[in-house]
């Protein structure tokens, strides 16, 4: 996803901005900081879609409930299809520019 964001933005400063404008709402929406299980019927389908809800997932079932990678696989592939998906239209649009 940075390279993504990346290929938009002439400076790391901008970079880093953009990256914050989008990473800091994802986290907030993605459960890390407070569940979401509760939050209204309206914003659960913006809640499924975001990668960090499956990270902060997969990561609290491993490590705070002491489950296997096998319990947490689908998480795993969802993750893995993201990060695809930003992969290969990272390829499309970066350019390395002077």
């Amino acid at each position: 996803m940075g390279f993504f964001i990346s290929s938009f933005t002439s400076t790391v400063e901008a970079t880093n901005a953009v990256a914050n404008m989008v990473t800091m709402p994802m986290m907030f929406l993605g459960g890390v900081f407070f569940p979401v299980d509760s939050a209204p019927s309206w914003i659960q389908p913006v809640v499924r879609i975001m990668p960090v809800k499956y990270l902060a997932d997969g990561l609290r079932d491993v490590m705070i409930r002491g489950r296997g990678l096998s319990a947490v696989w689908s998480d795993l592939v969802f993750l893995g299809a993201v990060g695809l998906f930003f992969a290969l239209l990272s390829l499309r649009v970066f350019r390395w520019r002077e």
